[in-house]
Formats: C-alpha cells, sequence, structure tokens
C-alpha cells in the first residue's frame, strides 16, 4: 500500500512538473510564434542592405520605397513569409528609417527605450540610421 502511494506521489509530481514547464515555457505554440518572428526580424534586419544599396544608388539620400535595382538586385524577401503581407518600409527623415513586420509575440528586450535595430513591442518596427560613407 505504501509503495502503491509512493509510485502514485511521484507520477503526480512529474506530471505537474512538466505542467509547470509548459505553462512557464508557453508550450509549442510559443515556440513556434517565436520561431515565426525570428524569421521576420532577420528578414528586416538583412532588408537594410537593400535600403542602403539603395541610398548610395541615389546619391546617398534614403529612398521613398523599397524595391530592387540593377545595381541593387539584392535577393531578400520583402514579404512576410508566413502571412505574405509585405514589410513595411517608412523613410523618417534624412537619416532615419523604419522597418516593419507584423509579429506574433512582444519583444523581450523591452525597457521603455527602443534602441536603433530593436524591435519596438508597439509597432514591431525597427529603427535604423543611415549615414552615409
Amino acid at each position: 500500500m505504501t509503495r502503491t502511494l509512493s509510485i502514485w506521489a511521484i507520477l503526480a509530481l512529474t506530471v505537474l512538473a512538466v505542467l509547470l514547464g509548459l505553462y512557464q515555457s508557453g508550450g509549442p505554440l510559443e515556440a513556434r510564434k517565436a520561431k515565426r518572428d525570428s524569421v521576420r526580424e532577420s528578414d528586416l534586419r538583412s532588408l537594410t542592405t537593400l535600403v542602403e544599396c539603395q541610398a548610395r544608388e541615389g546619391g546617398k539620400r534614403l529612398p521613398e520605397a523599397l524595391e530592387t535595382t540593377s545595381n541593387c538586385d539584392v535577393r531578400l524577401r520583402l514579404e512576410d513569409p508566413f502571412t505574405n503581407e509585405p514589410y513595411v518600409y517608412t523613410r523618417q527623415g534624412d537619416g532615419l528609417y523604419r522597418l516593419c513586420a507584423k509579429f506574433e509575440t512582444k519583444a523581450d528586450h523591452w525597457d521603455g527605450t527602443v534602441p536603433f535595430g530593436m524591435r519596438d513591442p508597439e509597432t514591431g518596427c525597427l529603427t535604423y540610421e543611415y549615414t552615409p560613407d
């Protein structure tokens, strides 16, 4: 009887530990969302190559819109591979621009300020500063 009770206690603790682990981590669904967001963030960071190429081609001035040209034929995704929605580029001024996507998770490095190249959890945008060479 005592042995059976011990086995049930160990089994219950094991199940509880697994459930607490899933609750803490968010489980497989949250992991998939985070992985998709990682791809989106990587795409936005890669798009800086296209922006800077267009800026060099346009007299060291940020472009009005993202587009590939004969000199800037960079093989990058211009749209979200999971939703097929285009990534959003916005010129903020002479040297600032934003690249945005619709993320599924909140940015985990939010401290009230968003340094250049970090994702703003409110807008899903990464802000960059272009400084011509």
